[in-house]
C-alpha cells in the first residue's frame, strides 16, 4: 500500500518538476524580434516602407520604437544609428541616463509610453507630475486617455500594436493640440 502511494507520487511529481523547470529556464530569457523594419528604410524617402514593414512584425525591437517615436515627434528622422537615437532619446528624457537598451531586444510597453507621455504632453496625476517619468505611470496615462489597451509597463509590443498606438496618438494629437 505504502510502495502504491509512493509510486502514484512519483508520476504525478517528475511531469510537474518537468514542466516547472522549462517555464523558469524559458521565462528569464529576453526575446529578439527575428527583423528590424528600421534597417529596410535607411532614409525618409523610405518611410512609409518602415510602417509597412512593422505591420508584419511580430515583435517591436527597441531600435524601430525609438525611429517610429521620433518621426512622431518631429515628423522626420535623419539620425545614422540606434546610438544616435539612443541618445535623442536620453536628451528628451524618454530613456533614463542608467537605463540600457539593446537595439534588437524587444520594446516594452513602458518605454513607449513615457515618450509618449512627453510627446503628447500628458500631464497625469500628483505622481507623475512631481517625480520624474516612470514607466508604470506613464502607462497609466496612456491607458487612461485611451490610446491603449490595459496593459502592464514591462509587455512586449508587436509591429501592429505600435502603429495602432502611434495612428491613436496622432488622432489624439490632432484633437487635443500638440505639445506646448
Amino acid at each position: 500500500m505504502c510502495s502504491e502511494r509512493s509510486g502514484v507520487r512519483r508520476r504525478l511529481l517528475v511531469p510537474l518538476m518537468g514542466a516547472l523547470s522549462l517555464s523558469i529556464g524559458g521565462g528569464c530569457a529576453a526575446s529578439h524580434p527575428a527583423d528590424r523594419a528600421v534597417d529596410h528604410a535607411p532614409d525618409s524617402a523610405s518611410e512609409l516602407d518602415f510602417w509597412q514593414r512593422l505591420e508584419t512584425q511580430s515583435l517591436l525591437s527597441n531600435h524601430d520604437a525609438l525611429h517610429g517615436l521620433l518621426l512622431l515627434a518631429d515628423g522626420k528622422d535623419d539620425r545614422a544609428g540606434f546610438a544616435e537615437r539612443l541618445e535623442e532619446a536620453r536628451r528628451r528624457g524618454w530613456v533614463g541616463a542608467g537605463e540600457t537598451l539593446a537595439p534588437d531586444e524587444t520594446a516594452a510597453v513602458g518605454l513607449v509610453c513615457v515618450a509618449l507621455c512627453d510627446v503628447l504632453a500628458l500631464r497625469g496625476g500628483v505622481t507623475t507630475r512631481l517625480a520624474p517619468r516612470s514607466w508604470r505611470y506613464c502607462t497609466r496615462e496612456v491607458v487612461a486617455a485611451g490610446l491603449l489597451p490595459d496593459r502592464t509597463e514591462y509587455m512586449a509590443l508587436r509591429g501592429p500594436e505600435f502603429l495602432d498606438l502611434i495612428g491613436r496618438a496622432e488622432d489624439w494629437r490632432a484633437a487635443h493640440g500638440s505639445k506646448p
